[in-house]
């Protein structure tokens, strides 16, 4: 990186963190210079450069894996709120909102507080993760001395003000989750700090108050809190979403980008294509398409929808303007406008999911709220849902996709106002009494299992049973079946080749392997789907090999090494962005960790990897497949 007189880095004391000496006594011990420990700037240069190593590495699984452990050993410690510090006041908080709500007088048992306590840090992390992915990602085009300075900046930030445009400071007993990014701002704060100090242009086109807090040293928070204050009072009134008439214009790829960010400069669009950087950095990937809807006066100049498209494999990425997630918003979304775009673009058919996901959320919304135009008040309207409609609500099929950074928060909006004991009755078609709560409850006419797994459950679930939840609204544990034994290494190896699986080495070796051609087990497999919530786990705070252990007492275990292989080939309908593990024995590494397959799937297809979790652990919504233990008479 660039060497300046004074980093900007040393007003905020950053050379004096024990991270930035041990950084440059290690870089003066790998390279032989000398001063490097002495020089303040330099110490600075020598700890960005260590989370270079981390946060840019090429390889895109070995990224991913140190930005894992750099969270896990640094961040979330740090950061998260931990159960001795949570503040009882929480709770106080919550039953008054519950006797404001009408739901009445509410307690909280031991057991509630500590599942609150575990739903709050996973919140933390989870909002948290979002921030640092973004920072990590090959898209977020700034310097890395810059991404520390917001990653650093944003840890120290509590909840926000939504009047005063205010942060407050995160301390120990923060409950409140890192706010989402506001990502239009975001680039108008990183874009300032890159033109002030890598650029030296002192006198740019940014806003007077952010130059000003720059220029006084002030935290990341206040930047970013005065970035959004701005940008919401400079946005114009004439914006009307319900005209939706308007035309497609192309930024094409190496134009130039200050005509993007001409056509979206004073709009209040949420993008980061508004500042010069990201512009830019888009621009050099490919084109970029923008839908702009018309004013009152019939012209088009309301950005609604932007697509980003790369010459070889088409369109990658779609973005709304209607929030801070950036969504689509509601009026766009019951259109055929995105739809008949993306069909005149190569891999525009990879967002036709979400596309129609966004036309049924919009569509369900519709019909459950009246909300006054004047005073945006909304009434629910308790409709009657069909069987389809509320599979869909409750992602019992598949995840509702939408365009937005996370899910559409309409989506909590509408099931807030369901009663999930009443839906289950629709969407199992089915009795109360034929849902078993405990294993005590199965008979020959039970349909559903609701319920805590107990010990060598799924040995006392008949195969007749069509639903199995550890809880409802959840993800359902399901059975499936897997033929192996038939297949030789070299056929299974060719076939994952013709699906266009991508493999990694281990799993490339392990079909090589005489764990693989030793396998006596032929025949169709019984396998269990779930996820590490439904064994019982709340914390991230777990090993692989405390999640076999727990596997075992609720009667499953691990699998043959060819399963994971052929279940891959079986799942080809895996949703984009899901990761799936396949639990099974032989899979241990150097260090002693027991090990998993991974199964997944991102723009670039299905892949079949492998993960060694030692003292990483994983979300609680993480999925698993095991074995069904057979009985011992069977």
């Amino acid at each position: 990186m660039e060497n300046f007189e004074k980093h900007f880095l040393e007003q905020y004391k950053v050379q004096d963190k024990s991270e930035a000496k041990d950084a440059a006594k290690r870089k003066e011990i790998r390279t032989g210079e000398e001063g490097i420990f002495e020089d303040r700037s330099r110490r600075i240069e020598a700890y960005i450069e260590r989370l270079e190593e981390i946060f840019t590495h090429p390889d895109a699984k070995t990224r991913e894996r140190r930005t894992d452990i750099f969270k896990e050993k640094f961040l979330y410690p740090a950061v998260i709120v931990k159960e001795e510090n949570f503040p009882e006041s929480y709770f106080e908080y919550q039953k008054q909102l519950a006797k404001e709500r009408g739901i009445g007088d509410i307690e909280f048992s031991p057991e509630d507080k500590q599942k609150a306590v575990a739903d709050v840090q996973e919140a933390q992390r989870k909002s948290l993760d979002a921030w640092i992915d973004h920072l990590a990602d090959d898209d977020c085009h700034y310097p890395a001395d810059i991404k520390y300075f917001v990653a650093q900046g944003i840890l120290k930030t509590g909840k926000f003000d939504e009047k005063a445009y205010r942060f407050s400071d995160r301390e120990k007993s923060t409950t409140a989750s890192f706010r989402q990014i506001d990502h239009e701002a975001l680039a108008m704060v990183m874009g300032a700090l890159e033109a002030v100090h890598h650029h030296k242009r002192r006198e740019s086109s940014y806003h007077s108050e952010l130059l000003d807090l720059m220029k006084r040293n002030k935290d990341f928070g206040s930047m970013y809190a005065e970035a959004m204050r701005y940008l919401d009072k400079e946005a114009s009134k004439d914006k009307a979403l319900e005209i939706t008439d308007g035309e497609w214009r192309v930024f094409s790829q190496g134009s130039d980008p200050r005509e993007l960010v001409n056509a979206f400069a004073g709009k209040r669009a949420f993008l980061c294509l508004g500042n010069i950087g990201d512009a830019s950095g888009y621009l050099k990937q490919g084109d970029v398409q923008v839908y702009f809807s018309n004013n009152r006066a019939g012209e088009p100049v309301w950005p609604r929808a932007a697509i980003a498209i790369k010459p070889e494999t088409g369109a990658y990425e779609l973005r709304g303007t209607y929030n801070s997630n950036e969504d689509i918003d509601p009026e766009i979304a019951k259109t055929d406008i995105i739809k008949e775009r993306l069909a005149t673009i190569k891999n525009g058919e990879s967002f036709a999911k979400k596309d129609a996901d966004m036309k049924k959320v919009t569509e369900l919304y519709e019909l459950c709220f009246k909300i006054d135009k004047k005073t945006e008040e909304k009434t629910y309207l308790n409709p009657e849902l069909t069987k389809d409609d509320l599979i869909f609500l409750y992602e019992i099929d598949a995840p509702i996709e939408g365009f937005g950074y996370e899910k559409d928060p309409r989506v909590a909006e509408l099931r807030a106002q369901r009663n999930p004991e009443e839906d289950m009755l629709t969407i199992f078609e089915c009795s109360r009494e034929q849902i078993a709560r405990t294993s005590d409850d199965i008979n020959e006419n039970t349909k559903a299992y609701v319920g805590q797994l107990e010990p060598g459950i799924f040995q006392k679930l008949p195969e007749n049973i069509e639903h199995i939840y550890a809880l409802f609204p959840g993800t359902e544990i399901r059975r499936e079946y897997v033929e192996i034994g038939k297949k030789t290494s070299e056929q299974l190896l060719s076939e994952l080749k013709q699906a266009g699986i991508k493999l990694s080495n281990y799993s490339k070796a392990t079909l090589k392997s005489r764990d693989f051609i030793a396998c006596k087990n032929t025949g169709v497999l019984t396998l269990i789907r779930l996820t590490l919530a439904d064994l019982g786990f709340t914390t991230r705070k777990v090993t692989i090999n405390q999640i076999y252990q727990h596997a075992k007492e609720y009667g499953l275990e691990l699998c043959p090494v060819e399963v994971a292989q052929a279940y891959r080939l079986k799942y080809t309908n895996q949703p984009i962005g899901e990761l799936m593990y396949v639990g099974t024995r032989k899979t241990i590494s150097s260090e002693g960790y027991q090990g998993a397959f991974e199964l997944g799937r991102d723009d670039d297809g299905l892949w079949l990897s492998d993960r060694w979790a030692g003292p990483v652990g994983l979300d609680s919504d993480a999925k698993f497949v095991f074995c069904l233990r057979k009985p011992k008479n069977s």
